[in-house]
């Protein structure tokens, strides 16, 4: 199973062999076989690999990032081309009605700020009650914009004077976070043959990915407690904690009553994503909530 994430920052060859990743790393060689990877993250120069083995790492539902000089994913490949169902997937999606997207969108938001408010409690800060209060204040397709005046309380409580517009050592590990998040819900969607660039809410005509950007919203705030393991005041990340930070994928979340990990929670989301069709009075039984709680929460 696709479980391993794989950060590359020396300068390397790289090759596909018999369905395995061979690194050849100065006089060392390294065999990974490409069914137990996830991402591979590269960052630096002379990291070498050809257009044709990039190809095959996307039709094993491998994503490739690779990191600015900030240690942020500029690009990342996808794959559209291996899913013998995207026709229909597609269909439905572009089918659904507004009112369905809406409240899908309620449900999605709802569920983001409960588990703020559960980081919060988890972290034994203030202002749990008054985060909770905000996902009963949610009204159809959220026009009065609750989501973003929670948040906007939520990181005062999570971080007093922080500033998500600014670049700090706290929005470094956020952002790093989200984007690794990000590119684990693009590189599913891609592989269950969504079209990213139609959102459930986000309809941006500059972003390709409205579609990612709708549904990592439940999965933020795993980012959002497990960065607070990390305590340097420096913007540029190290290595150790990158690793931390991508270690979000293998938290624990509660799913119908189950745990499960987040990454494993994302493909869930995403393949019972064609047959969400919520009833007209609002309900669907089969909207997965993922939410954080302290028995589903390991640190």
């Amino acid at each position: 199973m696709h479980q391993r994430i794989l950060e590359i920052t020396n300068p390397c060859e790289l090759h596909i062999q018999n369905y395995q990743l061979k690194i050849i790393q100065e006089d060392q060689i390294f065999f990974v076989p490409i069914h137990e990877l996830s991402i591979i993250i590269a960052q630096g120069q002379n990291i070498r690999l050809s257009t044709n083995d990039l190809s095959i790492l996307a039709e094993n539902h491998v994503l490739f990032l690779t990191l600015n000089q900030k240690y942020l994913p500029s690009t990342m490949t996808l794959s559209f081309i291996n899913n013998s169902r995207q026709s229909i997937t597609m269909e439905k999606q572009l089918l659904l009605s507004k009112r369905k997207r809406n409240i899908l969108w309620n449900q999605i938001i709802s569920c983001k700020i409960y588990n703020q408010a559960s980081v919060l409690r988890l972290l034994e800060k203030t202002g749990v009650q008054e985060i909770v209060s905000y996902s009963k204040q949610i009204h159809y397709g959220d026009r009065e914009n609750v989501e973003a005046l929670a948040a906007h309380k939520y990181f005062q409580y999570y971080y007093p004077g922080l500033n998500r517009r600014c670049e700090s050592a706290v929005n470094s590990r956020l952002n790093y976070g989200y984007s690794i998040v990000r590119g684990c819900v693009a590189k599913s969607l891609a592989a269950h043959g969504f079209l990213l660039s139609k959102g459930i809410h986000h309809e941006s005509s500059l972003n390709a990915l409205n579609h990612v950007d709708d549904m990592i919203e439940p999965f933020r705030a795993f980012v959002d407690l497990n960065s607070t393991r990390i305590q340097s005041n420096q913007i540029r990340l190290t290595r150790e904690e990158r690793k931390i930070l991508m270690e979000t994928l293998y938290m624990e979340c509660k799913i119908d009553n189950k745990y499960t990990t987040v990454q494993n929670a994302i493909e869930i989301m995403v393949f019972r994503g064609p047959e969400i069709s919520p009833s007209e009075n609002g309900t669907n039984s089969n909207f997965v909530k993922y939410i954080i709680d302290e028995a589903g929460v390991k640190l």
